[in-house]
């Protein structure tokens, strides 16, 4: 049986029978690309894994960073504070 046969065949049945060979046809094929899709997301979630990329996106401290920030020196403020206050005092 040559597929020139099969066409002609397939024409021929009514259209309830082709519309359900059609839907068989395009479940088979998505549930052949689903798995192929399944296997290539595995091979590349252990390829992401053993690169070991979560280990490197480990965030600094907060601890850190509040360091990073420029720190005013409280007691040299607080002693200027005073001595303008006692300034305006005298005045």
């Amino acid at each position: 049986m040559n597929f020139g046969n099969f066409l002609k065949k397939l024409q021929s049945q009514p259209e309830d029978i082709r519309k359900i060979i059609f839907w068989i046809i395009i479940i088979i094929v998505s549930l052949f690309l689903g798995f192929l899709w399944v296997k290539n997301f595995q091979t590349k979630l252990k390829h992401f894994q053993e690169q070991g990329f979560i280990e490197e996106l480990s965030p600094p401290s907060f601890e850190e960073e509040f360091k990073s920030f420029p720190q005013p020196e409280v007691g040299e403020s607080l002693k200027e504070l005073e001595e303008i206050i006692e300034e305006a005092k005298t005045k």
